[in-house]
């Protein structure tokens, strides 16, 4: 028999406050939620005490006081040098920062450190990673095309694995040529152990005029998502968004999927739909929870869309 999962804690009042709520504050009540959605999910069972911890706080919370944040709340404000105005926190010019940090990407020290047994990089063998950092680009650089390196990735498997060896490397070494520039962040991307990339870099030639600058970087932009398959909401959020969750009741729908997964039970589309819309009888709860509900409550427990929210309420600027 399936256990019965414990609905005593769920009250629709608890949420009213949500029509006051401002973008941070959603950040706030999601970004715990997602947390507990990739512990409940991923870990399967194997925590740490650090993440029981994580656990039983957030499910007490949703319990208790759903809008509150059981961790640091997050605030507005990015980390960009406010000494150059056009800055902003999705846009900014390349500092000579960010080019020491993009030649000592963690990401191709990842990559490198396979070679000793997916062990953890520690300060020992730091240095020796480091080295092999100039001679690992110098051998992305050698494709000619896109279609190329990602053949290349696909015909050769020990570059997933511990079988990546210095020796190896040498062996692809091969003379970089004008055509041989491919853009990194689409190695990566085919590699999806080496992490997520949300930044990446572009030449802007600023002798053209700004009408031709902006069409060239929509269709730019356009075009490098649907390669790289990194997608963000196309619209900020705004208000009238707001209600839209609160209308649909996506926090709510949340919390009980939450509840029940951690309870190891279920709920039906059909419980969900009476304790989400009891008084909207003439609509088939069902149809609603699945069509509408749950892709958009999915939805927002992406990384893509907590991320797209935190760039938007950093980004302040006079318009």
């Amino acid at each position: 028999m399936t256990k019965k999962i414990d609905l005593s804690w769920f009250d629709l009042n608890n949420y009213k406050s949500l029509e006051h709520f401002d973008l941070a504050q959603w950040i706030n009540v999601l970004g715990f939620r997602m947390r507990l959605n990739y512990l409940l999910k991923e870990k399967n069972g194997d925590y740490s005490d650090e993440e029981i911890s994580q656990i039983n706080s957030i499910i007490s919370t949703i319990r208790n006081s759903p809008l509150l944040s059981p961790f640091e709340e997050f605030s507005a404000g990015g980390s960009i040098d406010s000494s150059f105005s056009f800055n902003t926190c999705s846009v900014r010019s390349t500092s000579l920062y960010m080019l020491a940090k993009i030649s000592e990407d963690c990401r191709l020290k990842d990559w490198v450190a396979v070679q000793y047994s997916n062990e953890d990089i520690d300060e020992d063998i730091d240095e020796d990673i480091d080295e092999d950092i100039g001679e690992l680009i110098s051998n992305l650089l050698n494709f000619e095309t896109a279609q190329e390196a990602r053949d290349f990735i696909d015909s050769n498997p020990s570059i997933k694995t511990k079988g990546v060896t210095k020796d190896f490397l040498r062996s692809i070494e091969g003379p970089v040529n004008s055509d041989s520039f491919i853009p990194v962040d689409l190695i990566f991307h085919k590699n999806p152990s080496l992490g997520d990339i949300s930044f990446t870099s572009v030449l802007v030639d600023l002798s053209s005029s700004d009408e031709q600058i902006s069409k060239d970087f929509l269709y730019w932009l356009e075009n490098y998502r649907r390669e790289t398959g990194y997608y963000a909401p196309k619209r900020n959020f705004t208000e009238k968004k707001f209600n839209e969750w609160i209308t649909m009741q996506l926090l709510p729908y949340i919390d009980l999927t939450l509840i029940a997964l951690h309870e190891g039970t279920s709920i039906t589309q059909y419980k969900l739909g009476s304790l989400l819309f009891p008084d909207d009888i003439e609509i088939d709860g069902t149809e609603r929870i699945r069509r509408t509900v749950k892709p958009k409550a999915n939805w927002l427990l992406e990384d893509s869309t907590l991320l797209a929210m935190q760039s938007q309420v950093n980004s302040s600027y006079p318009t």
